[in-house]
């Protein structure tokens, strides 16, 4: 046996080394095959395995719905929430202390002497409440930021964004900045250690009803559009088999005619299928 296995490492060998071209494109493709997957891991492991960075992160839940059988608009991925789906949730909800929704980071053009692109989130006006995230700086966002017919758009800055592109300016509560060409009125900086949920550092977060005038995509209006995830912490002496239960409900209620589940986990990423 082990003479075979000794032959054959000779004929590769010789092989190989007859075909350099065919050599480096072999070893090249093994070693972005192994790049990749160490790269996936390291991902999954930085994200996935990790607690979101917030105080008592063990008492946070992930909502991920799935439908079957339904066309939908998609702007991430199919198992986010519409802002009416998010709503009726948020609303109906008592085994949940709250519930926030963000989107996916969205780069903008920050006007200015220097113009320069920034990433951020969309976020539901309760997201630092419910994450118990601390403002540096501001009141923060009032509830009738996030309305459909709300006042002026307003901003919470990351506190990175404040210290290089603001100076650190304490007077920046109540300023006016440009987003994509749109004024926006800061009413707030996040405390340092503030990042947001996803892998990315947000720059700045603004309401979630500033979809409409950030983009012309029209999500905010579309019921039937999957952009934002869920997040929510459960109230004391809960447990996730009542958030499941009671998510059942909302979940068939909301939607009787479709197929449509929830997944929710904790933060230390144990799945539970809620089905409506």
């Amino acid at each position: 046996m082990l003479m075979h296995l000794l032959g054959d490492l000779r004929y590769a060998a010789r092989r190989l080394g007859g075909s350099p071209g065919f050599t480096a494109a072999a070893v090249a493709t093994i070693a972005i095959g192994v790049g990749v997957n160490t790269s996936i891991f390291s991902v999954l492991n930085g994200f996935a395995l990790r607690e979101i960075p917030a105080p008592e992160a063990g008492e946070l839940v992930s909502v991920h719905q799935i439908f079957e059988g339904i066309g939908r608009r998609v702007n991430g991925a199919r198992s986010m929430f519409s802002v009416a789906e998010y709503e009726t949730y948020r609303d109906d909800t008592k085994t949940l202390s709250g519930i926030a929704a963000y989107s996916n980071p969205d780069t903008v053009t920050l006007g200015g002497e220097t113009p320069q692109e920034i990433a951020g989130s969309l976020v539901s006006c309760n997201y630092f409440e419910v994450l118990r995230l601390p403002l540096a700086l501001g009141p923060g966002f009032g509830s009738n930021d996030c309305a459909a017919d709300g006042a002026a758009p307003t901003v919470i800055l990351g506190h990175d964004l404040w210290a290089t592109s603001f100076a650190s300016d304490p007077n920046v509560v109540g300023r006016a900045i440009v987003l994509n060409r749109q004024s926006f009125t800061v009413v707030g900086v996040a405390a340092e250690e503030v990042r947001g949920v996803d892998l990315q550092a947000a720059s700045y977060f603004a309401p979630y009803a500033a979809e409409a005038v950030l983009s012309d995509q029209g999500l905010f209006r579309n019921a039937n559009a999957s952009w934002l995830s869920v997040v929510g912490r459960r109230a004391p002496g809960v447990s996730l088999e009542q958030v499941r239960a009671e998510l059942r409900v909302t979940a068939a209620r909301i939607g009787p005619l479709l197929n449509r589940w929830l997944n929710v986990w904790t933060l230390g990423w144990m799945f539970l299928l809620v089905s409506g």
